[in-house]
């Protein structure tokens, strides 16, 4: 009997760990996205330019993801 419950805990918990990393491969690594790059004219820039992108917390709105 006490080996049944210790079977069965150990399937519980080895499901939970997979259950988690099936939720880890949901998450992208990489981040498309596409648009133009204007000036204030209206016209595209052609030229290459440093852009950085940043991305906030929708909830606190100050807190910046990626950094330390």
């Amino acid at each position: 009997m006490k080996k049944l419950i210790g079977i069965k805990l150990l399937s519980f918990i080895i499901l939970l760990i997979l259950l988690q990393n099936i939720n880890a491969l949901d998450i992208p690594k990489i981040i498309s996205f596409q648009g133009k790059l204007t000036n204030t004219n209206g016209s595209r820039v052609n030229n290459t330019l440093p852009i950085e992108f940043k991305i906030y917390d929708v909830v606190q709105a100050a807190a910046l993801y990626g950094v330390n």
